[in-house]
């Protein structure tokens, strides 16, 4: 069994998982393909060519869900901008979507154990 201990001093919210190729997520901001880092049931973090100034943009979460496409439109609400890596907050997302994100998050990252398992 793992065990995940929280503590209320990291003002996470929810798990977050650093996005790999294996993991099959991709994220497009105001039309433009983005290059995922980091994501949680709550936000994501990103790169993007060129710059966005707008706070508020709306966004499309693609991924497979235990083997069925998903896709997820939303809005994401950037809380700051780190060295180009932009850290959004979803917005506009109802309780079936965020459940759906949850359970993707979940399904990465059961995949990432099991990789670390074969390594090792």
């Amino acid at each position: 069994m793992i065990e995940l201990e929280y503590t209320r001093d990291s003002g996470r919210r929810a798990y977050r998982h650093e996005i790999t190729e294996e993991d099959g997520f991709h994220l497009t901001v105001s039309g433009q393909v983005c290059d995922a880092v980091n994501l949680s049931e709550n936000g994501v973090a990103y790169r993007v060519q060129g710059e966005l100034k707008e706070e508020l943009l709306p966004a499309m979460l693609e991924f497979d869900l235990d083997g069925v496409p998903m896709s997820i439109c939303c809005n994401l609400q950037r809380v700051r901008t780190i060295d180009g890596i932009h850290c959004c907050e979803f917005t506009a997302m109802s309780d079936r979507q965020h459940i759906i994100l949850s359970r993707f998050v979940m399904q990465c990252q059961k995949a990432y154990i099991r990789r670390q398992s074969l390594k090792g």
